[in-house]
This record gives structure tokens, C-alpha cells and sequence, in this order.
């Protein structure tokens, strides 16, 4: 049943907020923060039993969030857990109708979308059948599939829902992924306090909800970007464990992500050198577990789209020819309102408004956006100049989508929104 899968996640993410002292200043955000951050957990959990050849299975899964409600008993901080109830305020308008419209995409169709089927839910059954990646489904040659050296983290996904409810049902998987989704929009609300129209503008942008790749259709893009800002934001505050937790689960979601703890590095190197090193550190988990899942996944056949495979000498050579043109795609997609709504006309205008006013870490902010934007340009300008289209027409919302909460809360926190440009508006 669901309602299993709830509590489960609920139990666990509330006793990582008490073990990580993650501080909530409403119910909805703390059930919403919760909510996403058990999800998370849970599938950690599962990815690191499968990793250490422990069989996947119900059991093995319960004992995750058993095992941390006895950890936070003993350890954690209960007192952070202690949410004002206080009035609703308006910025709940737009959560409220999120979760709404989340329900209504959901159940409208029964089933994911093609790389939510083919690739996710595959291998999200293949562990649950065989209680481990290391089966015939991975490892055959003749078996290959796509994305077969992709990591693991959205089938662990899967795979918890699939053992908590006892089942596969579709719709019930693509309105628990809306409801992760919308848990995530409490995690915003709770680092950012943004105002109503600011908050608006993130949670309707219509990339969110496509309807072969939106929210509801099995990708993992949404979250990954989610969990982009939660580490970097984290690690900014000096939350080195939950920055820890939301950086290795990103390097572990999508081979996309492998990318991010250098364009951190990058950006600190360039603004706070003093960080530098603290940076590295904390950093140094997320590297570990992406050499360790390239080393892994060698004995996997080969995929066409496992980017690494991509860095050949003799493409590194001729991307610079191709750079124009994949910048030139790339400029005509962020223009598009079907996708983006005003996003990124309000994102160059509240840049515009505050560029006199920027300090070493709003210029962070701002790197860590543009390094992670050319490591996508870099990749799509490995390919073929003829692939290049088919290859952007696929990715560019979907890559796009990764960078757009870091670009929305270092707006809104930072430097304040085309709405409210003064320091009320800001996060304490």
C-alpha cells in the first residue's frame, strides 16, 4: 500500500532532519523537506546494499528508516522538528495547487515515459527479482539495454516504492514521483523564503510538467537539479553532512551530475580561495563514489550514451568547431515560453537589476551555473555536428532543467527577484 511507502519515507526523513539538526520554520516545509529527503534516503540505502552485494529486499529496506529513528532517539536534535504550526501564508497558494496539479498529471496516464519504462523501471524490476545489479539483466552482453552503465539511484527509487506498496502499478509511481516532486518545493520554500510570484515561477514552469518528460514520467532530472542546490547550498552554510548526503546522491542519480562537485571546486577556486580547501573536503565523498561506479560499471556492456565514453582525443580536438552551434541551439531553447514560461526573461533581468551589487559569493552562485552549462556545451559538442540536433532536441530541456533551482534561489535569496528586490524579501 502507499500509505506504507509514506511512512516509511516520512519516518526516515524526519530522522535525518533530527540526526543532519536541519532547521524547518513551517509544518508544510518540514513534512515537504522530509518527505523528499527520506525518498532520497531510502534509495541511498538500497544503492549501498547493492554495492556491498547485500540482497535487496523488504526486510533490508525497513531497517533503513528503523535504524535511523533509533539514531535520531539517541542522537539527533528532536528540537529542530518542532515546526511553527503559525497561519498558513500566501506563499502556500502555489504549493497547494502544485500538489493538485500534481495529482491531476499523474493518474491521467497509466503509464511512465519511454526512458522511465525502458531503462528505469527495467532495472528497478531486474533488482527486485534478482535482489542485486549483479545478474544476467546487467551483466549479459547479449542482454545490453540503454543507459546500461547509467547509475543506480532512480531504480532504487522505483524499487523501494515497488517493495513498500507490493506492487507495480504505474499511476501509484507516477503520483509518488509528483509527490516528490512537490516535497521538493517544500525544500525550496524552507532554504529560500521565497516570495509568491518568485515561487510561482519555479513551481508552474511548464518544463516541470511535460508529459513525456515531466515529473510524473519517470525521469530524473527535476530532482537532480533539486538536489544540486541542496548540496551546494548546504555546503555554502557549512551543513557538511546534508551537503555530504544531497552531493552523493546526485553523483549517484544521473552520470550528468559527475561534472558538478568540479564546477564547485571551480567556482570556489575562483571566488574564495580560503574555501578551497574545507570545499575539497567535503567534496571528497561524491568524487570517491564516481570512480568507484566507473570502475563498477566496466563490467556492464557498453552504452552508447555513457558520456565518458564520448572524451575521445580526436573529439576533444574538434569540439571547438562545433561550440557556435551548440551554444546557437541552445539559446533558441531558453527562449521557448512553452517550456520555460518567463523564467529565463525574469532570470536576465533580476541579473541585470543586481549586477552592480554582486559579492564573491553571488559570483559563486553565478560560476557554478556556467561551469556545469559548458560541461553540457562540452558534451554535446563531442558529437558529430550531423547528431547534434537529435542529441539537443532530446537533452536541452531536460540538462536545462538541472540549472534552473540554482539560477531561481541564487535570484531569489541572493540578490532578490524582479518582485521584490529589497532585503525583506530575503532568507535570513
Amino acid at each position: 500500500m502507499i500509505v506504507v511507502a509514506l511512512a516509511a519515507a516520512l519516518l526516515a526523513g524526519l530522522s535525518l532532519l533530527a540526526l543532519l539538526r536541519v532547521r524547518t520554520s513551517t509544518v508544510a516545509g518540514m513534512v515537504g523537506f522530509a518527505f523528499f529527503l527520506g525518498v532520497i534516503g531510502l534509495a541511498l540505502w538500497t544503492h549501498a546494499l547493492l554495492l556491498v552485494r547485500i540482497p535487496v529486499a523488504l526486510p533490508s529496506l525497513l531497517a533503513a528508516p528503523v535504524l535511523l529513528a533509533a539514531a535520531a532517539a539517541w542522537k539527533g536534535n528532536r528540537s529542530v522538528l518542532r515546526a511553527s504550526w503559525g497561519r498558513p501564508t500566501i506563499e502556500a497558494i502555489p504549493l497547494a495547487l502544485s500538489f493538485l496539479l500534481a495529482v491531476i498529471v499523474a493518474f491521467s496516464l497509466p503509464v511512465l515515459a519511454t526512458d522511465g519504462e525502458v531503462i528505469y523501471a527495467f532495472k528497478a524490476r531486474s533488482i527486485l527479482h534478482h535482489g542485486t545489479f549483479w545478474n544476467p539483466d546487467f551483466t549479459d552482453p547479449a542482454r545490453i539495454h540503454p543507459a546500461s552503465r547509467r547509475p543506480l539511484l532512480l531504480p532504487c527509487v522505483f524499487a523501494d516504492f515497488f517493495m513498500l506498496t507490493g506492487g507495480t502499478d504505474y499511476r501509484q509511481l507516477r503520483l509518488w514521483l509528483a509527490l516528490v516532486f512537490i516535497g521538493s518545493l517544500g525544500v525550496l520554500h524552507e532554504r529560500a523564503r521565497p516570495p509568491l510570484l518568485w515561487l510561482a515561477a519555479f513551481a508552474w514552469m511548464p518544463a516541470f510538467w511535460r508529459e513525456n518528460e515531466g515529473v510524473c514520467a519517470g525521469f530524473p532530472d527535476p530532482t537532480l537539479g533539486v538536489l544540486f542546490l541542496l548540496g551546494f547550498d548546504a555546503l555554502r552554510k557549512g551543513e557538511k553532512a546534508l551537503a555530504i548526503l544531497s552531493l552523493s546522491a546526485a553523483v549517484l542519480l544521473k552520470q550528468d551530475a559527475w561534472t558538478f562537485p568540479v564546477a564547485i571546486a571551480l567556482a570556489t577556486a575562483f571566488t574564495l580561495r580560503k574555501e578551497a580547501w574545507p570545499t575539497a573536503r567535503i567534496l571528497l565523498l561524491p568524487a570517491s563514489l564516481i570512480v568507484l561506479w566507473i570502475v563498477l560499471s566496466r563490467r556492464f556492456p557498453w552504452s552508447f550514451d555513457f558520456f565518458p565514453g564520448q572524451f575521445s582525443p580526436g573529439n576533444l580536438l574538434a569540439s571547438p568547431a562545433r561550440w557556435p552551434h551548440v551554444l546557437a541551439r541552445l539559446a533558441s531553447e531558453l527562449v521557448k515560453p512553452k517550456h520555460w514560461g518567463v523564467f529565463w526573461f525574469l532570470a536576465l533581468l533580476g541579473i541585470g537589476l543586481s549586477i552592480r551589487r554582486l559579492t564573491r559569493d553571488d559570483a559563486r552562485w553565478l560560476l557554478v551555473v556556467l561551469f556545469q552549462g559548458a560541461a553540457y556545451v562540452l558534451v554535446w559538442a563531442t558529437y558529430p555536428k550531423e547528431e547534434i540536433r537529435g542529441w539537443m532536441g532530446v537533452q536541452d530541456v531536460r540538462l536545462m532543467v538541472h540549472l534552473v533551482p540554482l539560477l531561481w534561489m541564487g535570484l531569489g535569496l541572493k540578490w532578490g527577484t524582479p518582485f521584490s528586490l529589497t532585503a525583506d524579501s530575503r532568507s535570513p
